[in-house]
């Protein structure tokens, strides 16, 4: 399975709404972590409640600077159709990239698809080898996916 990528560590409830407030002023003027933080907290309803539209507004603004958590995190929503419809192909691409940015969910991700055949021909060695590759990080889900 996969999973999307936490920015920040997780506070208190009473620190998680200070640093959201914090954040959504920061994101509304610009800042690139400050966009991937809302995205990622609109996307798993850390702070606020899911809405998957706002966070692929903020995560599109932060990987269109070539953020590689928010662009792990656009492929985590196309492969599972959080706020867009379900997209393997374009899935792929945003895990591709954040792979080329060595983020470690994304190496997860990229073998589960290989392995399982999610939108790409099923290739088990292709699988085995991404996996290995989180796993090598130190990647619990992809250590569990082998």
């Amino acid at each position: 399975a996969t999973r999307p990528v936490p920015v920040a560590e997780v506070e208190e409830d009473e620190e998680v709404q200070e640093s959201l407030q914090f954040d959504l002023l920061s994101a509304q003027g610009g800042d690139i972590w400050a966009q991937k933080e809302v995205g990622w907290r609109a996307l798993v309803g850390r702070g606020m409640e899911e809405n998957h539209g706002q966070a692929m507004e903020h995560l599109e603004q932060a990987a269109a600077v070539g953020d590689p958590d928010a662009i792990h995190n656009l492929g985590y929503m196309h492969m599972n159709g959080l706020g867009v419809d379900q997209n393997y192909t374009r899935a792929k691409e945003y895990f591709d990239q954040a792979a080329e940015h060595n983020i470690t969910a994304a190496f997860n991700a990229l073998g589960f698809m290989h392995y399982r055949g999610v939108g790409v021909p099923r290739n088990l060695t292709q699988g085995e080898f991404y996996l290995r590759q989180a796993a090598d990080r130190d990647d619990a889900d992809a250590a569990f996916n082998l």
